[in-house]
């Protein structure tokens, strides 16, 4: 039985969708944001809310630039997968830095703490290339994603923590691991 053939006009499709609200606690005070939509909320206290329940989740394309070609996807590599999280070791940074990209002329960040924050989640999932990743988002940033309405930094950010690391800690909490093999997520 023949199925007959696919089209060739293929609608835009994601490489991840995330359907877990997460959060970043940073150390930016007196920031406040609250997108109209419910996507990404800033408030006081530095805690920046990826709410990617709203609609059907949160869809992005990992690291960019991604293009297909004769069905293959081809770009910026996602490095591999994180033994804690379960996703592409670069998943959480890229979807991190995509909001307030997507959101640039109304999120209260600058194009350089969104760069930042990227670099710092990368650094702290121990990617190999967060710094050569992190170039390029420096370099090309401004060229292929114009227009930010902050461009002032804030001042150096920092991490206080994740929610994804916080979840991953108690997933790995209830797991028994043999005496001799130590976890980097229980320290």
């Amino acid at each position: 039985m023949a199925l007959g053939k696919r089209s060739t006009t293929r609608p835009k499709v994601y490489k991840f969708v995330h359907k877990k609200d997460e959060y970043i606690q940073t150390n930016l005070k007196n920031l406040h944001y609250i997108h109209e939509d419910g996507w990404m909320e800033i408030d006081t206290s530095g805690r920046i809310f990826l709410n990617t329940t709203c609609y059907d989740g949160y869809a992005w394309d990992g690291c960019a630039p991604k293009f297909v070609i004769l069905d293959l996807l081809l770009g910026a590599p996602d490095g591999p997968l994180d033994y804690g999280t379960e996703k592409p070791i670069t998943y959480y940074a890229s979807m991190t830095h995509d909001m307030p990209y997507q959101f640039k002329r109304e999120v209260p960040l600058s194009r350089k703490d969104c760069d930042r924050l990227f670099y710092l989640i990368l650094k702290d999932a121990g990617f190999f290339w967060s710094g050569v990743y992190y170039f390029m988002v420096r370099l090309f940033g401004s060229v292929l994603f114009p227009g930010w309405t902050t461009t002032e930094s804030s001042q150096k950010i920092e991490i206080k923590e994740c929610s994804w690391i916080e979840a991953t800690k108690k997933k790995l909490m209830k797991i028994t691991l043999p005496k001799n093999v130590e976890s980097p997520f229980l320290k």
